[in-house]
């Protein structure tokens, strides 16, 4: 992730550093498989290439997508190539936060949604911490 940010990410700059976002597939749509595969993405390059390729030619909207009823958002994610249930599941619960769906897995109640995501909160802070930790006291 922080190789795809440091290629193709856009400038942050704040007061005490300067950083990359992630970039969009916007940013990314010039990317090529040899460029991707040296950021280390390995095996999902083919992946993320058919993702960049849908966003950009409207085949996928994500500004509109979340808006769709749930079996159609679960259909366009699915579209993309290696996304299959499970994970337009996930996706659909992290990141466009449609609590109702169902992956066949561990979202399937909402204790374990609430475990999940506390488990990814914990994760999220340890690493901040660390990554804070590195830079400000030369850990």
């Amino acid at each position: 992730m922080e190789a795809l940010s440091e290629k193709y990410g856009h400038d942050i700059v704040t007061e005490q550093e300067r950083l990359k976002a992630f970039p969009s597939p916007e940013e990314m749509k010039d990317a090529t498989a040899e460029e991707l595969a040296a950021c280390g993405l390995g095996y999902r390059v083919k992946y993320i290439l058919d993702a960049i390729q849908k966003v950009n030619s409207g085949e996928l909207n994500l500004q509109a997508i979340a808006e769709l009823p749930d079996n159609i958002l679960l259909e366009k994610l699915q579209a993309v190539m290696g996304v299959g249930i499970k994970v337009a599941n996930c996706i659909a619960f992290i990141c466009l936060w449609k609590n109702r769906l169902r992956s066949g897995g561990c979202l399937d109640f909402p204790r374990h949604r609430e475990r999940m995501w506390r488990r990814i909160s914990i994760f999220l802070v340890r690493r901040k911490c660390r990554d804070y930790s590195a830079i400000y006291f030369l850990l």
